[in-house]
């Protein structure tokens, strides 16, 4: 309650003084709008113990909002990233947990609206990392679904932790799992039976300005459909990204 109003009357009565409040009052005017009792069955990944937050998921699900804030004290949605199962599609959703990452991400939202910009934010915000035209050319045939933030987010963070990480000579067991716990996405290693095979071994390979081709096997996976593979040399703490695009033959 806020001077004996609710909050939501509260943003009624000033949404002509703050455009703060106007850009609120226009999200939350957009749903999803809760229900006590979803009208589909479904599973969701991960798992958790809490009727409330389960209902709070499936009505995400029914209105397709990608999105839920919680707290930095959260105690039970405390993952990044959930995936509800319905009958006949996925959603997965983005936890924002505490008030950086709620920042975040109304600092891209606003500003993201192609590829070019996720590029371009890439060249203003670090020095480390390369896009080569391999990726600049998969990343203009891909429909990204409008999740521009994610593919900033997850690159920025090569530099903020999987390099860190390479550096300290951090075995690829734990690096998987530190990127996982830091950003809610995942990155891996291409396997040996994928890359036994010629044809697909030669779509992971990329030239790097002086040094040559090189296999960039690591990658990050954005959903289903994205993927976005990187070359770290650590020897000039340089990341190049090779491919942002569709999900390579396997």
């Amino acid at each position: 309650m806020l001077d004996g109003v609710s909050f939501f009357n509260y943003l009624h009565q000033n949404s002509g003084k703050d455009e703060v409040v106007a850009f609120i009052l226009g999200i939350m005017n957009s749903g999803p709008y809760f229900s006590s009792t979803p009208s589909l069955r479904a599973t969701i990944n991960p798992t958790f113990q809490s009727q409330l937050c389960e209902e709070l998921l499936l009505s995400c699900f029914e209105d397709n909002q990608r999105y839920i804030l919680s707290l930095e004290n959260e105690e039970c949605l405390t993952h990044a990233n959930y995936t509800v199962f319905g009958a006949t599609h996925s959603l997965e959703i983005q936890n924002c947990i505490g008030l950086a990452r709620v920042e975040h991400f109304f600092e891209n939202n606003l500003i993201l609206k192609c590829i070019e910009d996720v590029y371009d934010q890439i060249n203003i915000r670090s020095k480390k990392v390369k896009v080569l035209p391999s990726a600049w050319k998969s990343a203009k045939l891909h429909n990204f679904y409008g999740r521009y933030p994610e593919v900033l987010y997850t690159i920025l963070a090569l530099e903020t932790i999987d390099l860190t990480l390479l550096k300290g000579n951090i075995n690829d067991k734990e690096r998987v799992k530190e990127y996982k716990a830091e950003t809610g996405f995942e990155i891996s290693r291409e396997s040996n039976g994928t890359l036994n095979r010629k044809r697909y071994e030669a779509q992971r390979l990329f030239v790097i300005p002086g040094l040559g081709r090189k296999l960039f096997e690591w990658h990050i996976k954005i959903g289903p459909y994205t993927r976005i593979h990187y070359y770290i040399d650590v020897e000039t703490e340089m990341i190049y990204i090779g491919h942002c695009g569709k999900h390579l033959d396997i």
